[in-house]
């Protein structure tokens, strides 16, 4: 019997390929990158398992959305599974304290925030409405769990946007924050056809800048 011949590595996925190439460019990075890596790496893989989500918003309130400059994701549109989140909410402070990003009273609060039954779910709406325009004050909660909520989310909210881009025409998108989720640029990058395009720090979404904006806002060319 014919053995079969072992199956070839996966290909890593680009972004892991370029902060491995920002790492051997500048070793002073190592630490950062390292942990940007386990980031992506873990992001990837609970992207991997959210279904596409239903949105039923229609074209004209996505218009009217868009016209408006307001986020066109409602937090109810995110395909969370909270067991799924409370996970990944976890698993992004576990990171982020094993780089020294998080302060140990932090990461203890924020992990058992994340155990506390319901207590997680009203602090995550209110503020993903509050930071998206869609009204409301930001929560209190425990110091840092902003910077974790923004990794944890960036999964889910990333398959919502999967959906909307082939909805709507952004072209014509101007702003300086995301018109998928409403929050602020990472960073920008020059794609292959020259435009300059933000990219946003929660969702991951693209979007194209205006010129005055472009002058000031990091810039890094991708890579085809």
């Amino acid at each position: 019997m014919l053995e079969r011949p072992p199956r070839p590595p996966r290909a890593e996925p680009r972004e892991v390929v370029e902060l491995k190439q920002i790492k051997a460019d500048q070793p002073e990075l190592a630490s950062a990158v390292d942990m940007q890596v386990a980031l992506v790496e873990m992001q990837r893989r609970v992207q991997s398992r959210v279904p596409l989500p239903w949105i039923s918003a229609d074209d004209a309130w996505l218009r009217e959305q868009q016209s408006a400059g307001r986020a066109l994701i409602r937090f109810g549109d995110i395909p969370l599974d909270w067991t799924d989140f409370r996970l990944t909410l976890r698993q992004t402070a576990d990171i982020l304290r094993r780089f020294d990003a998080l302060e140990p009273a932090e990461y203890t609060a924020i992990t058992a925030l994340a155990r506390e039954g319901n207590a997680l779910e009203p602090i995550v709406s209110s503020w993903y409405n509050a930071t998206s325009g869609a009204g409301g004050d930001k929560p209190d909660g425990p110091q840092g769990l902003e910077q974790v909520l923004v990794l944890a989310l960036r999964p889910f909210l990333a398959r919502s946007v999967e959906v909307l881009t082939q909805r709507v025409d952004l072209s014509a998108w101007g702003r300086s924050h995301c018109p998928f989720c409403g929050w602020e640029p990472e960073f920008a990058v020059i794609v292959p056809s020259g435009d300059r395009q933000l990219i946003c720090g929660r969702c991951s979404a693209g979007g194209r800048l205006r010129p005055s904006r472009a002058r000031s806002a990091p810039t890094t060319s991708a890579r085809a």
